[in-house]
């Protein structure tokens, strides 16, 4: 009988797919309309929450910023070099919006449907995901909840101070998380609520601004904006946490009808506003 030889597995390699046969520039625009990806809400959407037990004490007043736009994620379970390739640009070029008050840290999940309405979930952050797709993530819009001193007493039977260091003490826990990918930072965008959650309120505890110096820690971050209920105080720790880093900082004025004071910016990178009234 003749005999048949056995294919040498190194004579033909397989070919890739015809994906991974794209130029490495042509592929992240693909996964950009394939996969699921963050955009600004659009405020005039319908909203239902899908609030968990423990977050149900947040101000209703908190809108949506962003809202993740459903995609497939099949591509994630293709092959070894595409599944690294889709986590890498899914985590990466994304906007996580955090919730961090005085008893917890999670991630705000808004989904927007075609339907026109949006729904949103609290997941615990960091716990919900591992320190590998940690590491990917780049972009962060961080509300940053701090209770006023009735709050503080009615609700967690603490006072202006003691809550104060408790949010503190969470602010330094997420810091830490940051510092995962600390030198790819793109964004970092904090909002600072104090007393009943209005975005648009103009009070201002000078106490309560300690809770931003664990951002001192960061390094290499290259834009970074903080508005709400601040003082100048944060100008001054962004000012040393980009001397630091390397990177230059200038003052200057922004729009009068904002009511800002100043911009920290190398091409519009830090920026400080105050908070604006009669919006």
């Amino acid at each position: 009988m003749p005999h048949h030889a056995e294919p040498d597995p190194d004579s033909d390699p397989p070919r890739l797919p015809p994906l991974l046969r794209l130029p490495l520039e042509l592929r992240p625009k693909i996964y950009a309309h394939l996969l699921p990806h963050t955009l600004p809400c659009d405020n005039n959407l319908s909203t239902f929450s899908l609030l968990s037990t423990s977050h149900s004490l947040l101000p209703t007043s908190h809108s949506l910023l962003t809202t993740w736009h459903p995609g497939h994620i099949g591509l994630l379970s293709t092959s070894q070099q595409l599944s690294l390739e889709t986590l890498t640009h899914l985590y990466s070029h994304s906007t996580f919006e955090i919730d961090l008050t005085f008893s917890s840290t999670a991630f705000r999940l808004a989904i927007n449907f075609s339907s026109g309405f949006s729904s949103f979930l609290y997941l615990p952050f960091p716990s919900r995901f591992s320190p590998r797709v940690l590491a990917l993530m780049r972009r962060f819009f961080i509300t940053l909840w701090h209770p006023d001193y009735y709050k503080g007493m009615v609700m967690y039977n603490c006072d202006g101070e003691g809550v104060t260091a408790v949010v503190r003490a969470q602010v330094s826990a997420l810091i830490d998380v940051l510092r995962v990918c600390n030198h790819d930072l793109i964004l970092v965008h904090m909002w600072v609520i104090y007393g009943p959650g209005d975005r648009c309120s103009s009070t201002i505890a000078p106490h309560t601004q300690s809770v931003l110096k664990p951002f001192q820690l960061l390094r290499g971050l290259r834009r970074a904006r903080v508005e709400g209920n601040v003082t100048a105080d944060p100008v001054a720790l962004l000012r040393e946490a980009s001397r630091r880093a390397g990177v230059g900082v200038r003052l200057r004025r922004r729009p009068a009808q904002l009511q800002a004071i100043g911009v920290i910016s190398p091409q519009r990178a830090f920026t400080f506003r105050t908070p604006i009234e009669g919006v």
